[in-house]
């Protein structure tokens, strides 16, 4: 059974795109200055290669070549089978693919001169030539235990063996020249255990947590001298632990090299200066080979395919003389159909250039309260004229920002737009997008937000949360806050429709209802609820075909959305949500690139963030995949992958569920029930925490509560036009 992490306050997700990855370093080393001076107009292209394996280990820097290295299972334990594929920078282009097959099992390669390869285990080591798949030597080191790391770094004209207790210089033909023992604090680093920087051979460890430790290798004067740590050298990414050498600040996209005799992190690169194609597969680390080289790998889950992305510095591209057209918003560099939709634009043409940014460091939020004054600046900010062309995420409210004349209008554009039309897209979602003939906001993919689960006859609005047969299914799962959010604060627009705001009694029933079945609010951390789809009713977000499966009973489902007084709300949350900043001085170019969201590619990866995708064309495509999982070709790796999310044991075997057809008669029933596109209000949040928490630190009753509640709701109303 799958799980879900949903945060019930902002509803968001962040993905990490870097992580722990395997040694990589370079075939040779030159005496210079970290980083790159020139990063800020340094550019780089990138190509792709595919193979297939049972996993992906690492990549390996041969100059003008790179060696991936992938596992593929043996008849048994005892035999460990490696493929090396080596690929052609130049030509961007596999040269060789050749297994190798050796009696242990290695995790720890690096480069040697004439394209040879070092592969470590625990007490030895091989080196081989991936391009011919010959093993040219075995040797053994005396001392090691078996369950000892031993690292393997190039040290140009040889290699380093390191293990917890000992280093050795190694020559290119494997024999021991020289050993030093070693006495660090903390654990050796995976990635660039030993490297030369400046003329220097350092060695990274860590202390378990996020601090590494930097010491200096002498051979010479048989000396090993700790250096410096990444606590003297100030703000430094939270990940160079995992790189040693490197850091990739995932949020603001800036790759650093970590200055040991300065002690200091310096650019490397950006990732605004880089052109990359994204991938629709599930996303490994990335691997730092050097300053100037970059290897994103993807697998398909269900399939032994692995792409494997390969970014290097291009000095015959440059983006400088195109207009740049910003996108900043919160986690905007999780959507991956976003990255899609820039990728293809700016391909497409030359004289505009899409940049995908997180917030600054002004604008980044830790709670409720503070996302809500974060808005108030963004909003004094961008009525200045200080804002990106288009904004992105659903913490703001685009509508009410359209209103106040801080976004633009859209409908002019579409309507004169061949992409964005009824035709082509769910027709229900794109008349929400379209309401009252004005057009704010564009997403491009969504998915059921609200209770989902087992259909219970007659139950409608508030009589949902009092019913016996659900009662015991919410009762002290939800935080109080959150309940009283999904009866009243997601509801708020229809609740204050027509000019007839619900009572004050009915307040008051829904906060006795949200404190006996909720548990109180912690005033120091946000609410994160782990649920369980197996066929109750929960709330969640369900944005695929497996999700509503999973929440089915026996192929039938419910979309309950958020149940309030008189009907129920039913929201969708919306993948790639964005407007057009009213300041920007290429409304007609941001208009066109948001087409690009809605192209097949894009939409496609709208599926692969697990959102249903708009354009009805990919998602009778994703529908009939999915109904016929056998019949799904064998190079749609991205539908093999997403079916694989309903595949089952029965007995010893693996079989897909099996999706009856009244579950797509629930699923377009569900979709035309929708009638609100969600946005978190944070302002609504916290007046909702706010009062709550009158009720558990001052006593106070409900009736109380709800004439205060009433009175902000209604003023909050008021005063945005809501």
């Amino acid at each position: 059974m799958r799980h879900k992490i949903i945060v019930i306050l902002s509803f968001m997700f962040a993905i990490c795109l870097c992580g722990c990855n395997k040694q990589n370093t370079s075939q040779t080393y030159t005496p210079e200055a970290a980083g790159n001076a020139d990063a800020a107009t340094a550019y780089y292209s990138s190509f792709s290669v595919t193979t297939e394996a049972d996993s992906m280990n690492d990549a390996v820097d041969m100059g003008d070549k790179i060696c991936i290295i992938c596992s593929m299972k043996g008849k048994d334990e005892s035999e460990h089978i490696y493929r090396m594929v080596t690929v052609d920078k130049e030509k961007k282009e596999i040269l060789s693919t050749k297994d190798i097959t050796l009696a242990h099992s290695s995790n720890f390669f690096c480069s040697l001169p004439e394209d040879k390869l070092v592969l470590a285990y625990p007490g030895g080591f091989y080196i081989a030539d991936p391009v011919s798949g010959e093993i040219i030597t075995e040797e053994s080191i005396a001392g090691v235990l078996s369950d000892d790391e031993s690292l393997v770094a190039s040290s140009g004209d040889g290699f380093f063996y390191v293990t917890p207790s000992m280093i050795y210089r190694v020559s290119s033909q494997g024999k021991i020249e020289d050993s030093m023992e070693l006495a660090l604090e903390g654990q050796l680093i995976w990635n660039n255990t030993c490297f030369n920087q400046n003329g220097h051979y350092y060695l990274a460890t860590f202390d378990g947590s996020s601090r590494v430790y930097y010491y200096e290798i002498d051979f010479e004067l048989h000396t090993v001298s700790r250096i410096t740590d990444t606590d003297a050298m100030g703000k430094v990414p939270y990940n160079v632990f995992e790189y040693g050498r490197y850091g990739y600040d995932d949020t603001d996209g800036v790759i650093y090299e970590m200055d040991v005799a300065g002690a200091s992190p310096v650019v490397c690169a950006y990732r605004n200066n880089m052109i990359v194609k994204p991938s629709t597969g599930m996303p490994h680390n990335l691997i730092i080979l050097n300053k100037d080289c970059f290897v994103q790998a993807y697998s398909y889950s269900g399939t032994k395919m692995h792409e494997i992305v390969i970014i290097t510095r291009d000095d015959t591209l440059n983006l400088s003389g195109r207009e740049k057209i910003s996108v900043a918003g919160d986690y905007v560099t999780n959507d991956n159909s976003l990255a899609v939709a820039a990728y293809n634009y700016n391909m497409s043409q030359d004289k505009f250039y899409v940049t995908i940014d997180s917030w600054g460091d002004e604008y980044r939020w830790n709670s409720s309260k503070d996302a809500e004054q974060r808005n108030l600046k963004l909003i004094k900010d961008m009525q200045r004229g200080n804002a990106p062309d288009i904004l992105y995420g659903y913490s703001l409210d685009f509508n009410s920002l359209g209103r106040m004349g801080v976004v633009l209008d859209m409908m002019p554009y579409i309507k004169n737009s061949k992409v964005i039309t009824r035709d082509n897209l769910n027709d229900r979602l794109f008349d929400l997008m379209t309401k009252d003939g004005h057009c704010y906001q564009l997403f491009n993919g969504y998915a059921f937000n609200g209770f989902c689960g087992s259909k219970i006859s007659g139950v409608n609005g508030m009589d949902f949360y009092s019913n016996a047969a659900n009662k015991d299914n919410l009762n002290g799962v939800y935080n109080a806050v959150d309940l009283l959010n999904f009866m009243v604060g997601y509801p708020l627009e229809q609740l204050g429709s027509g000019g007839d705001f619900i009572s004050e009694e009915e307040v008051a029933s829904a906060i006795d209802l949200s404190v006996s079945l909720g548990y109180p609010p912690d005033s120091q951390t946000e609410n994160v609820m782990i649920v369980d789809h197996n066929g109750s009713i929960n709330y969640g977000t369900y944005g695929s075909i497996p999700d509503l499966v999973s929440a089915s009973d026996k192929g039938s489902f419910e979309f309950y959305g958020f149940p309030t007084y008189g009907s129920n709300s039913y929201c969708v949350e919306p993948m790639g949500l964005a407007a057009i900043s009213s300041g920007s001085k290429n409304p007609e170019a941001c208009f066109e690139f948001l087409e690009y969201m809605y192209s097949r590619d894009s939409q496609r990866a709208v599926l692969s963030n697990n959102f249903f995708p708009m354009n009805d064309e990919v998602f009778d495509e994703y529908r009939n995949a999915l109904s016929k999982p056998d019949s799904i070709p064998k190079d749609d790796y991205l539908m093999i992958l997403l079916a694989s999310e309903l595949m089952e044991l029965r007995g010893d075997e693996a079989v897909y569920k099996e999706i009856p057809a009244e579950f797509f008669n629930d699923f377009d029933r569900a979709v035309n029930s929708v009638n609100k596109v969600m946005y978190v209000d944070f302002a609504i949040y916290n007046i909702l925490t706010d009062e709550l928490n009158s009720y558990y630190q001052q006593g106070k009753n409900s009736k109380e509560i709800a004439t205060s509640l009433r009175s902000r709701l209604m003023l909050y109303l008021s005063e945005n036009s809501i």
